[in-house]
């Protein structure tokens, strides 16, 4: 028997080694386990939300496109292109009118010629039989007038009537069956709308401009303050008079009739309202009977070099001159006079004295309040009719 108290143990023998058949199968366990992790991390890719890779060089852009505007990708260009519809139906219904002088003292400054180069202006068709609506500064010295429409076709136009008051007048053309557009309610129009503006300026016939509306009842002291005027920002230049200002929904807002000399974006458009007005009147009547005071007036106010539009206190209305033989004549008016109130309301602007009597008649009486060398006076006037002196 062999004593095992003389047996020595090397401690590097004494330790084993595993077998093999479990060494494989810790491998196999560490690369399943391997393997489950990325299938894992495949599928919560696939399965659960996660911002996607765009590039502006992809061709499937037009999806980005689609999830800002919502529904159909093909269709997001008629959604970018908004002003395309509105152009569309707008330049349908506006006409190139070609103007040629009558050549009184045209001779002078112009190379010699006997007539002046002519000139070109806007026009709106408000009646599918030919009815056009421009400015009356457009016909004023027009010895012939020209209509093109947006088909290209050509046709000679005759003056129906005009309404310097308003600087509209109506023209006409033998023409049947022609587009036209809505007008828009007046006191739908607000700062920041969009304006758009077609017309002919400097002979580029049917020319787009864009803007917003800057602002409304605008009165204009180069426009003797008879109309308000809508004030926007649609780029206007020579030939834009009489072309249509519209809407976004296509609609008539206003008719372009002047610009601020020397200003980028200060234009202005008479109403559609009173557009609308003074065009049944003139087609129905060739006249708009209006009430006249026959008496020239000043706004006063020691402020009022600082702002064109904002004066901050009180205005007072000085009359400047009387018409000869007018209602205010008649009724005693003198220059240097003060209109203190009408009717009894005050009075602290021309523009008040305007609104005052805008829905009046003529041959209505008022009494008018004046202020005559610190001394306050009344007086009653019977409203005269502006058409008659014309």
């Amino acid at each position: 028997m062999q004593d095992e108290s003389h047996v020595i143990l090397d401690p590097q023998l004494n330790q084993r080694s595993p077998s093999p058949p479990i060494a494989l199968s810790l491998v196999a366990i560490c690369l399943a386990s391997g393997i489950s992790a990325l299938a894992g991390l495949a599928v919560g890719y696939v399965v659960l939300p996660h911002a996607p890779t765009r590039s502006s060089l992809a061709p499937d852009l037009a999806a980005g496109i689609d999830q800002i505007f919502g529904g159909d990708a093909k269709n997001a260009s008629k959604k970018l292109n908004v002003f395309r519809p509105v152009t569309a139906m707008g330049a349908q219904a506006t006409v190139n009118i070609g103007i040629a002088f009558n050549g009184a003292g045209a001779s002078a400054g112009f190379f010699n010629k006997k007539q002046p180069p002519p000139a070109e202006a806007s026009g709106l068709i408000v009646r599918s039989d030919g009815y056009i609506v421009t400015n009356a500064h457009v016909v004023k010295e027009a010895a012939k007038l020209t209509v093109t429409l947006a088909n290209k076709k050509n046709y000679i136009a005759k003056v129906i009537a005009v309404d310097p008051y308003s600087d509209l007048a109506v023209i006409k053309i033998d023409a049947r069956d022609l587009p036209v557009l809505p007008f828009a309610e007046q006191d739908t129009v607000r700062p920041g709308d969009w304006a758009i503006a077609i017309g002919s300026p400097m002979g580029f016939d049917h020319t787009v401009t864009t803007g917003i509306i800057s602002s409304i009842d605008r009165s204009l002291a180069d426009f003797n303050n008879r109309v308000e005027l809508i004030q926007h920002s649609a780029p206007l230049n020579m030939g834009n008079s009489g072309g249509p200002l519209l809407d976004i929904q296509g609609r008539v807002i206003g008719l372009n009739t002047a610009m601020r000399a020397g200003s980028n974006g200060i234009g202005f458009a008479t109403p559609s309202q009173v557009v609308a007005d003074v065009v049944r009147k003139l087609i129905a009547d060739g006249r708009v009977s209006r009430p006249y005071l026959g008496i020239y007036m000043i706004d006063v106010d020691p402020e009022r070099g600082r702002s064109l539009t904002l004066p901050s206190h009180p205005v007072a209305v000085k009359v400047e001159r009387v018409a000869t033989d007018g209602p205010g004549d008649k009724a005693g008016i003198l220059v240097n006079d003060t209109i203190a109130f009408i009717d009894g309301k005050p009075i602290v602007s021309s523009l008040d004295v305007r609104r005052s009597i805008r829905d009046r008649q003529p041959g209505d009486v008022i009494t008018i309040g004046l202020i005559r060398n610190g001394q306050k006076i009344e007086l009653k006037l019977t409203l005269g009719d502006f058409a008659s002196v014309q």
